[in-house]
């Protein structure tokens, strides 16, 4: 996975976040790499989670792309979805 920037963007770029437990890090980052998302912010939280941000922009494309459905559900470390569903087109 390349490197995502350093610096924390603005709430209102972020279309998602997929926060993993951090033993299943290799795991999802293989699966981002191999569907061709980069994460534009990849927080690394004080509990041990991981937290990758996404634009708004792959947000949708995240769900069109089958990503979400593609991570196991016990690699999450928290799992919910804020505002509406993306609509695909």
């Amino acid at each position: 996975m390349s490197k995502p920037e350093n610096a924390r963007p603005p709430e209102r770029k972020i279309g998602a976040r997929i926060r993993i437990k951090p033993i299943y890090q290799a795991e999802a980052e293989a699966l981002f790499d191999k569907a061709g998302f980069l994460p534009i912010y990849k927080e690394l939280r004080t509990d041990g989670n991981i937290s990758y941000w996404f634009g708004k922009d792959q947000a949708r494309l995240l769900v069109v792309a089958g990503v979400l459905e593609r991570l196991p559900l016990h690699w999450w470390a928290h799992y919910a979805t804020l505002g509406g569903s993306p609509t695909i087109n």
